[in-house]
């Protein structure tokens, strides 16, 4: 509530202006995927996804990307005495069964009300203590929970474009020593920042779509302390091309190149 001679801060009008894009993804979202090509998607974002999938598949044999989830269960630590919060998790992530068995009580959080459903049919096989799920929005006012100890944000946190408005809200629903694992795309490489530049004008979801650039970065040094950084597809993305030649030799390579990777 404002006194009439008072002005919105300009965090409460951002905050707005991302619950407004928040209703058009909660739209787009019950009837498309986050990766998946998609009648809804203008031609090019379904080109551009059917070959990033493409990409990702030709080294998929290196299992690069379960050792990512690995390492989130390892930086997640012990959250038996926890209370998670699995954020914009869709119908689930590859932690989400892990998260929701483990806490001491899991909230779920998503806009779409088709994809929550779907989480629900899969977590009635999981023997958690307390799981809750939520549609709507986090960022909504009336979101009914907080003093998260651990935050789970897989591939959640680049939908903002107000990135630090975002990050004090996340830190308002946390508790003093609470913990953020999050995953996003990158654009810190040049040539895929001037790809992305030229495909964002036919991007069908480019009003939520803020790949990370080193600023985004620097805005979570702001606001966190940060722990630890692991880039996945650093050396290791030199195999995708290699894959398509020779799948053989380019899934030993992305096995070599990616622990070069974990180790940097």
């Amino acid at each position: 509530m404002m006194k009439p001679n008072e002005q919105p801060r300009e965090c409460d009008i951002e905050l707005q202006r991302m619950r407004d894009v928040n209703t058009q993804q909660n739209t787009y979202y019950e009837v498309a995927s986050r990766s998946a090509e998609s009648p809804g998607n203008s031609k090019a974002t379904n080109l551009w996804r059917r070959l990033r999938a493409r990409a990702f598949a030709a080294v998929r044999g290196a299992h690069i990307q379960e050792s990512i989830w690995s390492l989130h269960r390892e930086w997640l630590g012990d959250i038996a005495n926890a209370r998670v919060l699995d954020l914009g998790c869709g119908a689930g992530n590859a932690l989400t069964a892990y998260l929701a068995q483990h806490a001491r009580e899991y909230v779920a959080v998503d806009l779409s009300e088709t994809r929550i459903e779907e989480l629900r049919r899969r977590l009635r096989k999981v023997p958690g203590r307390s799981i809750r799920t939520h549609v709507g929005d986090f960022l909504d006012p009336s979101f009914p929970y907080g003093d998260f100890d651990v935050v789970y944000a897989m591939a959640v946190c680049h939908h903002f474009r107000y990135l630090e408005a975002f990050l004090l809200q996340l830190k308002s629903r946390m508790s003093p020593a609470g913990l953020v694992v999050t995953y996003d795309p990158l654009q810190t490489w040049v040539p895929i920042r001037i790809a992305r530049a030229a495909f964002r004008g036919f991007q069908t979801d480019r009003e939520w779509e803020f790949p990370f650039t080193h600023r985004a970065l620097r805005s979570f040094e702001t606001q966190f302390d940060v722990l630890a950084i692991q880039g996945v597809y650093g050396a290791s993305k030199w195999a995708i091309p290699l894959s398509m030649i020779s799948p053989t030799k380019g899934t030993r390579a992305a096995v070599s190149l990616h622990q070069r990777d974990l180790a940097n």
